[in-house]
């Protein structure tokens, strides 16, 4: 059966692909964004979550007429902390409220939230508290504001679900949120970079090395990494999945592997990054294992075990030239 899906967001490159796939696979899809989307397919709504400006337009769908809403809108990694709490935490409350109303007649039931693998807050100061990072590990503190936005969004999610459940315990909401890793171009398109269409740059992604200092190191983007098809494959597993399950769910999405050097370790990008003091709290056991060396540093089993997604590229060797 078609299924009506709303992507927020759609005009971005993630939001851009996902709209393409739903499409090809035959769904109806509804993409929202500040401009109008373009993709072939795709009816168009124009809001703003920063104001809440077009979004009484989702009052013209019936009750539970939008299937699932996948929520990809976002001020990326370069927002200033006010446009990412506004955005972010209070543009995703404005698109929950006008979706599911408290007391109201849902327009959808269904979410896919996209947080990030940014959430943990991790940077030059703030390494995890273990390895590999589970879906739930905490904030750590870094001064990011997109970081700290995605934090305080997904506890508003959590804080909106339940308290629609507490509400009408006959009506949950069925809440699947990813943090997602850092996408990357596929193979085959050049160098692996990282596209940022709301600033419009392209942002080489290298493999860590290991060998830079801590005061001029930043792996993050790396070691999170995925290939934007895999990301996509995840996300529309994620919107048509069948099982309506109450209450909400957060995985780690990221590749495999992460995006580490020949010759190189996760023990010793970490070391590397923060200092070996900083981090001899981490057991690094698993990582010294023979052929677990440059493992994702992200959990991400719970990703498989719900939605059966298994990344197809491996980062390690699809982009050797």
């Amino acid at each position: 059966m078609v299924k009506t899906i709303l992507v927020t967001g759609s005009t971005g490159w993630l939001g851009g692909k996902l709209c393409e796939a739903l499409v090809k696979r035959g769904e109806k899809v509804v993409g929202l964004a500040r401009r109008k989307t373009e993709v072939a397919g795709v009816t168009s709504l124009t809001a703003d979550l920063a104001t809440g400006a077009g979004l009484e337009k989702l009052n013209d769908f019936d009750v539970c007429e939008i299937d699932c809403c996948v929520h990809l809108a976002a001020v990326a990694g370069w927002g200033e902390l006010g446009d990412c709490l506004e955005v972010n935490v209070q543009g995703t409350r404005r698109l929950l409220d006008a979706l599911a109303p408290p007391g109201g007649d849902p327009a959808c039931k269904r979410f896919v939230v996209a947080s990030s693998i940014s959430t943990v807050g991790t940077g030059r100061g703030f390494p995890p508290q273990h390895l590999p990072m589970a879906d739930t590990h905490p904030y750590v503190g870094y001064p990011w504001a997109y970081a700290l936005s995605k934090w305080q969004m997904e506890q508003l999610v959590r804080f909106i679900a339940t308290r629609y459940e507490r509400e009408d315990p006959e009506e949950p909401l069925d809440v699947t949120m990813l943090r997602i890793g850092c996408c990357l171009t596929d193979p085959g398109d050049g160098p692996p970079r990282h596209l940022e269409t709301g600033i419009g740059k392209e942002i080489p992604i290298a493999p860590a090395d290991g060998t830079n200092s801590p005061e001029g190191y930043s792996p993050e983007s790396a070691i999170s990494a995925i290939a934007i098809s895999d990301m996509v494959e995840c996300l529309c597993l994620a919107a048509l999945k069948e099982e309506f399950k109450p209450g909400v769910r957060q995985m780690n999405v990221t590749a495999e592997h992460a995006f580490v050097a020949d010759g190189c370790t996760v023990p010793q990008v970490m070391r590397a990054t923060y200092g070996a003091d900083a981090v001899a709290h981490i057991d690094f056991s698993h990582y010294e294992q023979p052929g677990h060396e440059r493992d994702s540093l992200y959990d991400n089993s719970l990703v498989r075990e719900e939605l059966g997604f298994v990344p197809k590229v491996n980062i390690l060797t699809a982009y050797q030239a």
